[in-house]
Formats: C-alpha cells, sequence, structure tokens
C-alpha cells in the first residue's frame, strides 16, 4: 500500500511498515516520524490520488527528508567553516519549516471544511418565515413537554429518537435556549435519527476525521525532528518562521511570541 508518491530513498530517507501495521518514516540522520495506520482504502498511485490530509503529510515528510539530507551533506563538506556550515543551512531550514506550515494550514482549511459539513448534517430544518402557527405549535409541545415529570418524562426521553416523536424533537431541537436534561437529549435524539437516516454519510465524516487527525499526529511528528535536526534555541526558530501560524504550530504562545518579536525589533533599531 501505498500513501507517499515521492520517492523517500531520492533524500536518503525511508519508510517502512512495522509489525503491528503502523509506518515509520526515516530522515538520513534516522529520525523517525512515526504514522499510525492508514485505513486500506487510502491509496495513492499519484499526486491527483492525494486526499488532502495525506497530501500534507507527504509535503511534511517531504520537507524534512530534504532539510535533513542538505544538513549531512553541508556538514560533511569540508569546505565550509562551522560559521560558514550554518549560513549555508539557513535557507533551507527556513524552506522547510515553511513548507511544514503550509501544509499544516492546509490540512487545517480541509479540517474546517469537514467541521462544516458536519455542523450542516446536523441542523435543525427551521421553520418558513411568517408560519406563525408553526412558531406556536412549537411552543406547545415544548410547554408539554417540559411539564412531564417521573416516569413519562424519562420515556419521552426514551422514545425521542422514534419516527413518531419527529414533532415534538424538532419542536425540542429548535428551542432558542437549552435549560435542562430534556433539550441536551433531544439535541443527541436528532442526531441519531440523522444517522440513522445517513449511515454511510456518518461513516464517511468519520473516516475524514480520522485521517485529519492522522495528518495532525505526523506533522506533530515532523516539527519535533525540524527541531532536533538544527538544535534551535526558541529565538532562533522564532527568527526562522515567515509565517504567522507557524508560530501556533510550533509551540508559541501569544506571550512568547510577542517577546520575542519585541526583542527582534530592539535588534534591529540597534543595527
Amino acid at each position: 500500500m501505498r500513501f507517499l508518491t515521492f520517492d523517500p530513498a531520492a533524500q536518503g530517507a525511508t519508510l517502512f511498515q512495522e509489525q503491528s501495521g503502523e509506518w515509520t518514516f526515516k530522515t538520513t540522520s534516522n529520525f523517525a516520524i512515526p504514522l499510525a495506520r492508514v485505513p486500506d482504502m487510502f491509496q495513492a498511485a499519484n499526486k491527483q490520488d492525494l486526499t488532502p490530509p495525506m497530501w500534507a503529510v507527504e509535503q511534511s515528510a517531504a520537507a524534512i527528508a530534504e532539510l535533513d539530507h542538505t544538513t549531512v551533506t553541508i556538514n560533511r563538506d569540508p569546505r565550509y567553516s562551522g560559521f560558514g556550515k550554518s549560513q549555508q543551512l539557513t535557507e533551507p531550514r527556513n524552506t522547510a519549516i515553511a513548507k511544514v506550515v503550509l501544509a499544516s494550514d492546509y490540512l487545517e482549511k480541509h479540517a474546517a471544511k469537514i467541521a462544516e459539513q458536519e455542523s450542516k448534517r446536523y441542523a435543525v430544518p427551521s421553520i418558513e418565515k411568517n408560519d406563525f402557527a408553526a412558531v406556536l405549535a412549537d411552543q406547545e409541545i415544548r410547554a408539554w413537554a417540559r411539564s412531564l415529570n417521573g416516569d413519562a418524562r424519562s420515556e419521552l426521553i426514551r422514545n425521542l429518537d422514534g419516527e413518531k416523536s419527529e414533532r415534538v424533537l424538532l419542536a425540542l431541537c429548535r428551542s432558542p435556549v437549552v435549560l435542562d436534561v430534556l433539550d441536551k437529549a433531544a439535541s443527541e435524539a436528532w442526531r441519531i435519527s440523522v444517522d440513522r437516516r445517513d449511515p454511510e454519510g456518518r461513516a464517511r465524516l468519520d473516516l475524514e476525521n480520522q485521517m485529519i487527525q492522522w495528518a495532525r499526529t505526523g506533522i506533530a511528528h515532523v516539527v519535533g525532528n525540524i527541531n532536533k535536526i538544527h538544535g534551535l534555541s526558541r529565538e532562533e526558530l522564532h527568527a526562522a518562521i515567515k509565517i504567522d501560524s507557524g508560530f501556533k504550530l510550533f509551540g508559541f504562545s501569544a506571550y512568547e511570541k510577542l517577546n520575542f518579536d519585541r526583542k527582534a525589533m530592539a535588534k534591529r533599531k540597534t543595527a
């Protein structure tokens, strides 16, 4: 099975499958990026077959493989002094970081689209404008349902996702406020009823979310290993990040980023 369309060996890297079914991507210097088992349906013969999560992982893996390979090559070159090697590696390092940040941004945009699809899936049908009779009916149903106590209320909650209770369910779900356990039960029952009508749609969303989390985990390992390759201080890493979203990806808090921003500005003024 394939889920990377580039040849890792071209950058001195390897990709192999563990006995557990999980995958490990290793760079020239044996920096390991563990990747969870990929669902069998996700295979890629070429770049056109890559889903957004797979593309994001591929771009990140390729970036760190190229960076590590370049780092090893330059560090072995006797023509460069320690300072010269550092100068030669600045641009490749910054480029790799930018590629990983862009890959992560692409993944998060895809995740936002999936979250929007999920939100629309469970959106409760609204009452048509000026349909005052339906508005009043909703209010009466909610008042009746909330007046129930004891066994009567428990029975209603148990049967909310049934076809006979659909009108009651809609009225409760359209409530402008969530007052008690009855409203929360109605919200859950609505999701169950939607999934019952369209189990395949729910399965597709589950797979999408699984792959998004798979990609996030892979990118997180890449981020950690980029810093290990160059052993950057937080200040050096701050200077290497050129895209704002990269600061969050590399674990900078708002306060930490602001602190380094001020230091960098002060250096520029005194330069």
